[in-house]
């Protein structure tokens, strides 16, 4: 009776600490990092491309699904690389290459902005941070960016 008691009070709670605690491993084990300020939110998949960059208020995604950019490039000998693998810790975007090549990029979440700043790189390279054609797509869209 006790045990019956004490879980249909907590039925609901134990379902929230369920919920959260898989969405919370979902994100770990899909790969996808969020980065956001009060009004703008950055997501960002395990192969480093960012699939969204939303307007908080409005919800409007400006990137485009069919063609999201990444959030850095290198060119090495002429040949431009994306990302393999991604990995966050401390604030700290860390894009790993081909060929032993890493970029570590620092995160800083400010109430109206993101701030993004190469802070470490592993091999010398030549490096492009994100580069999309939003406008483009906005006005594909048929929306003012």
């Amino acid at each position: 009776m006790f045990f019956t008691m004490y879980f249909d009070k907590n039925y609901n709670l134990m379902k929230k600490i369920l919920f959260f605690s898989l969405l919370l491993s979902s994100q770990f084990l899909c790969g996808q990092y969020s980065f956001k300020s009060a009004v703008f939110r950055m997501d960002i998949n395990s192969r480093g491309q960012v699939i969204g960059m939303t307007d908080l208020k409005s919800n409007m995604n400006y990137v485009p699904s069919s063609d999201p950019g990444y959030l850095a490039r290198i060119k090495s000998s002429g040949v431009e690389m994306v990302p393999r693998s991604v990995q966050v810790k401390s604030g700290i975007i860390a894009l790993a290459f081909d060929g032993e090549m890493e970029l570590h990029i620092k995160v800083e979440q400010k109430n109206d902005y993101l701030r993004f700043g190469v802070v470490r790189t592993v091999h010398p390279c030549i490096y492009g941070l994100f580069c999309h054609r939003l406008p483009e797509a906005a006005a594909r869209d048929n929306v003012h960016a």
